[in-house]
C-alpha cells in the first residue's frame, strides 16, 4: 500500500496470504529476474537478427511484466484509498505494455505490417500514460511542497530533460535533420521520461523515501532510457535491438522486485520526511534549465562556449541564494517556535507537534505520554526576590528539565512557569519513571530557592478523541498533583501520586 493503514479489505484468506508474504520474495526475485535476463541474453545474441531473436527478447519482456503486473495487483488489493488506485493504474500500464508487446510476438514470425505496429503503438502510449498518472497521484498525495511549487519544478525538470535527450541521443542519430521525425514518435520517451523525472523529484524532496519508491524510479529510470534507445533504433540508427530490449525487460523485473518489496514490507507507505527537503534542491529545476540551454549552444563556437559558462555561473548563483534563503528561513522558524526567554519550544510549537506525533502514534501504535508541569512557590519567589531573579530561577529549572530529558524529549513554555513535555514513543510507567526524575532533580538543584514542580502525567491519546484531549488528562492529573500537597507527580486516570519516595504509577 503506498499510503494509508495497511488494511486488507478483500477476503480472509487472501488478506492472510499477503500479510504473510514472505520478506525474502524480494531477493528470489533478483534472483530469478537475473538468471532470466543473462538466458534470454545469450538466446538472443546466438540467434543473431532473426525471428528467434525477436521472439525470444518479446518472451522474456512478457515474464518480467506479467510478473510485475501480477505483484502490483496484489498489492493493489492490500491497499485502499489512493494507494489502491496507484497501483491498480500501475497494473493497469503493466497490462497495456503486455498487450502491446504481445501483437508484436504474434505478429513477428509474418513479419509487423503497420496495422500490427499502430495497434502496438496504442497500447505502449496507453502504458505511459498510465505510469505517469500513478506518479502523480504519489507525488499528489504527499505534496512535499505547498502550493504549485512542486508541479511547476517537475515541469521545468522534464522538459529539460526532454531538451537534453534530443539533443543530445535523438537529433544526432538521425543525422542532426529537423523535422524527420515524426510527433508521434516523441511520445513514448515523453511520457517515460516525465513519469521517472516526477518520481525521482519526489525521492529527492523526501530525501530518499520508502526503499519501494527507489525502486520505482529505478524501474522508470531503465524504461526511458530504453524508450530513448528503441526511438533511435526506429530511426534506423541500430539493426540490433537487444539494447533496448534488455532494458525494457529490466525495467519491469525492477518494478516487480519494488512491488515485492511493498509486499514484504506492509507498513512501508509514503509520507513527508521528518527534516524539509534538501535545501540545495530547491535550485535544482532552474539550474537544469539553464543546462538544457547551454547543451542547446554545444556546436556554436565561442558564442556557445559563451553560453555555457554564463549558465554555469548562473547555476551557482542559484544553488548559493537557494541555500541563504534556507538557512534565513530555518533561522526565522526557529525564532518563532520557541521562547525567547528560556529557549524551550512555545505554544504553538506545541500544537504543530502535538498533532504530528499523535498521528504518528496512532499509525505506528507506538505510546505517546504528555507531562503537565509547573513550578511550586514560584510566584512567591517572583513577587519577594523581583522578576529578575525570578527570570533567572525558571532558566535554572528550565536547564535542569532539559538536563534530565531524554533524547527526543520535547519540551514546552505554555506560560508563565507552566511547561509541557512530550515523550514520544514510551509508556505511561516509564513517563512516570522521568516525571519523578524531574521532580527529585530540580528538588535538589534549585529547591533551596523555594521552589519545586508538580507533574501530570497521561497517555493517549484514545484513537478517537483529539490530541487536545491528551493534554488536558495531564493538566488534570497536575491540578490534583497541586491539591495533594505539591512537589508530587500523578498520573492519569488515578490520583496515584508520588513524592520523595517511589513512584506510583497509573493503573
Amino acid at each position: 500500500m503506498l499510503f494509508g493503514s495497511p488494511r486488507a479489505p478483500g477476503p480472509p484468506m487472501m488478506r492472510t496470504m499477503l500479510e504473510r508474504t514472505p520478506t525474502h520474495l524480494r531477493h528470489a526475485l533478483l534472483v530469478v529476474a537475473l538468471s532470466a535476463t543473462a538466458g534470454s541474453a545469450v538466446v538472443v545474441l546466438s540467434l543473431g537478427a532473426s525471428t528467434g531473436a525477436v521472439v525470444t527478447s518479446h518472451l522474456a519482456q512478457l515474464a518480467a511484466d506479467l510478473t510485475a503486473m501480477a505483484l502490483c495487483i496484489a498489492v493493489a488489493v492490500s491497499a485502499e484509498g489512493i494507494g489502491r488506485l496507484s497501483w491498480s493504474i500501475l497494473a493497469g500500464g503493466l497490462a497495456c505494455w503486455v498487450a502491446g508487446d504481445t501483437v508484436m510476438l504474434v505478429t513477428a514470425a509474418a513479419g509487423p505490417g503497420a496495422t500490427a505496429a499502430l495497434v502496438s503503438d496504442a497500447f505502449w502510449v496507453l502504458a505511459g500514460l498510465c505510469f505517469l498518472v500513478a506518479v502523480v497521484l504519489m507525488y499528489a498525495r504527499v505534496r512535499p511542497e505547498r502550493g504549485w511549487q512542486g508541479a511547476l519544478d517537475a515541469l521545468a525538470l522534464t522538459v529539460s530533460l526532454g531538451i537534453v535527450a534530443w539533443a543530445v541521443v535523438l537529433r544526432p542519430l538521425h543525422g542532426g535533420e529537423e523535422g524527420v521525425v515524426d510527433a508521434s514518435w516523441l511520445i513514448f520517451p515523453a511520457l517515460a521520461i516525465a513519469a521517472a523525472t516526477i518520481a525521482g523529484w519526489l525521492v529527492l524532496r523526501l530525501r530518499g523515501g520508502p526503499h519501494f519508491l527507489r525502486l520505482t524510479f529505478a524501474a522508470l529510470v531503465l524504461t526511458s532510457a530504453g524508450e530513448v534507445l528503441h526511438l533511435g533504433e526506429a530511426l534506423g540508427s541500430a539493426d540490433d535491438p537487444i539494447g533496448a530490449w534488455l532494458l525494457f525487460t529490466a525495467a519491469g523485473w525492477t518494478l516487480a522486485i519494488a512491488a515485492a518489496d511493498r509486499l514484504a514490507h506492509p507498513r512501508s507507505r509514503l509520507q513527508r520526511a521528518e527534516g524539509e527537503p534538501p535545501s540545495w534542491s530547491d535550485a535544482l529545476p532552474a539550474a537544469a534549465t539553464l543546462s538544457a540551454v547551454a547543451v542547446l549552444a554545444v556546436g556554436e563556437g565561442v558564442l556557445g562556449a559563451a553560453v555555457m559558462l554564463a549558465t554555469a555561473i548562473a547555476s551557482v548563483r542559484m544553488v548559493t541564494a537557494g541555500r541563504t534563503a534556507a538557512r534565513l528561513i530555518e533561522a526565522r522558524g526557529a525564532e518563532a517556535a520557541t521562547d525567547p526567554l528560556t529557549g524551550a519550544l512555545n505554544r504553538r510549537r506545541l500544537a504543530e507537534d502535538l498533532h504530528r506525533l499523535t498521528a504518528t502514534s496512532r499509525r505506528s501504535g507506538a505510546r505517546l505520554c504528555a507531562l503537565a508541569i509547573d513550578l511550586d512557590g514560584f510566584k512567591a519567589v517572583n513577587d519577594t526576590h523581583g522578576h529578575v531573579h525570578g527570570d533567572r530561577l525558571l532558566l535554572r529549572v528550565v536547564g535542569t528539565l532539559r538536563g534530565h530529558l531524554r533524547a527526543g524529549d520535547l519540551l514546552y513554555r505554555v506560560g508563565g512557569d507552566e511547561f509541557v513535555a512530550l515523550l514520544p514513543d514510551t509508556p505511561a510507567s516509564e513517563a512516570l519513571a522521568v516525571a519523578e526524575r524531574l521532580r527529585a532533580r530540580t528538588a535538589e538543584e534549585v529547591g533551596t530557592a523555594g521552589v519545586t514542580i508538580s507533574l501530570g502525567v497521561a497517555e493517549g491519546p484514545p484513537r478517537w478523541s483529539p490530541p487536545e484531549s491528551l493534554l488536558e488528562e495531564a493538566d488534570a492529573a497536575l491540578y490534583r498533583a497541586k491539591a495533594s500537597g505539591r512537589d508530587r507527580v500523578v498520573g492519569a486516570p488515578l490520583p496515584r501520586s508520588s513524592g520523595p519516595g517511589p513512584v506510583l504509577g497509573s493503573e
